[in-house]
């Protein structure tokens, strides 16, 4: 190792510079696996139109049917995983986390829907029903 210095600044830059290799592997894994869901979606629905088309003897109408259903779903798969990364850059940071529980408010809490009155589970106890 060449130098090693102890003080606070020369170790959260190392620290900031892996956290952010980090994030572009993570975003670079992501893109890739988004284009493998797109190909293998035109793929696979693709041959099966080929299949149906040797198969009915409709000559080219199965894989044209076959890869635009493949296109829609790929590109669902794309539009899902999109919305799951987005989800990971809005999640809250552990810093927040805690201070929202020192306040005595927790983000459970806060969003839990409110029960609803006079339903079934209202009448069960431990999993029985109570008539």
């Amino acid at each position: 190792m060449a130098l090693i210095s102890t003080s606070d600044t020369t170790q959260a830059r190392p620290t900031t510079t892996r956290s952010s290799w980090r994030s572009a592997m993570r975003g670079l894994d992501q893109a890739s696996i988004m284009s493998v869901e797109l190909i293998a979606g035109i793929l696979t629905w693709g041959g099966l139109g080929w299949l149906v088309d040797r198969w009915l003897q409709i000559s080219p109408w199965g894989i044209i049917i076959g890869g635009m259903i493949g296109y829609a779903a790929g590109l669902y798969l794309v539009i899902l995983r999109s919305r799951q990364m987005e989800g990971y850059a809005q999640a809250p940071t552990p810093a927040a986390t805690e201070t929202s529980q020192a306040d005595g408010l927790s983000a459970a809490a806060s969003s839990a829907p409110s029960p609803v009155i006079g339903s079934d589970a209202d009448q069960r106890v431990g999993g029985v029903d109570g008539r």
